[in-house]
């Protein structure tokens, strides 16, 4: 939250990270490299999840850093990001 910015939550105004207003909208992200598979829920979004889980082994040089999250953690994020529309 307080990396990224989403338009309409006064709690995610992070000006560090991509905005992800409409995050579920976008085919790619990650600098337009990697498909956006939220679409497919916590237990289809396999590049989303992966990235959440370790950005620099999706894509080395990332500025995400490795947030240490857990499985639970990840799938609510997916479930979450795909509302962002």
């Amino acid at each position: 939250m307080a990396c990224h910015a989403i338009n309409g939550n006064e709690a995610a105004a992070g000006r560090v990270g991509p905005d992800l207003t409409h995050f579920a909208e976008r085919a790619m992200f990650a600098g337009y490299i990697l498909p956006n598979d939220v679409e497919e829920g916590p237990d289809g979004a396999e590049t989303v999840s992966a990235w959440l889980a370790d950005p620099q082994a999706v894509k080395p040089g990332a500025q995400m850093p490795d947030l240490g999250l857990n499985d639970d953690q990840i799938d609510a994020l997916v479930a979450y990001l795909a509302t962002l529309k």
